[in-house]
């Protein structure tokens, strides 16, 4: 349907184009014809223009839509990052206590906490504040 209409319109400009070139300088129907071309064509002007305007706001919504999708994954990323980070800065104190701790056992078979790494160890698993 738009297009139809802005094909009718370039027609329209091309018979006045053409009814003008019939016409003779100076007549007052001359001055009209070119007044009604240059209605038509300054309406075709602004024809392009919103055209142009269309165009434009659906690129500028395409690229906003694609920034905030790439923005998602960005933060989909970085969250999956820092709960890498915080397990890992759990999972790692812990797995070097329990190390420690089973090789202190080891160290101390008969059942007495004597040395100062095993009770410097049992004293970290207090949940005391420091």
């Amino acid at each position: 349907m738009y297009d139809e209409i802005k094909a009718k319109l370039d027609e329209e400009i091309m018979d006045q184009l053409s009814v003008l070139s019939d016409m003779d300088a100076g007549s007052d129907k001359r001055k009209t014809a070119v007044d009604d071309l240059v209605k038509l064509y300054r309406l075709r002007i602004e024809e392009t223009k919103n055209d142009r305007d269309f165009i434009e706001g659906v690129n500028a919504r395409e690229r906003e839509e694609q920034f905030k999708k790439e923005q998602i994954v960005d933060q989909v990323k970085e969250r999956k990052f820092r709960f890498g980070m915080a397990a890992a800065e759990l999972l790692i104190p812990l797995i070097f206590y329990a190390s420690m701790f089973y090789s202190g056992l080891d160290f101390e078979k008969e059942g007495t906490f004597t040395s100062n790494m095993l009770r410097n160890l049992i004293s970290r698993f207090k949940p005391t504040k420091k």
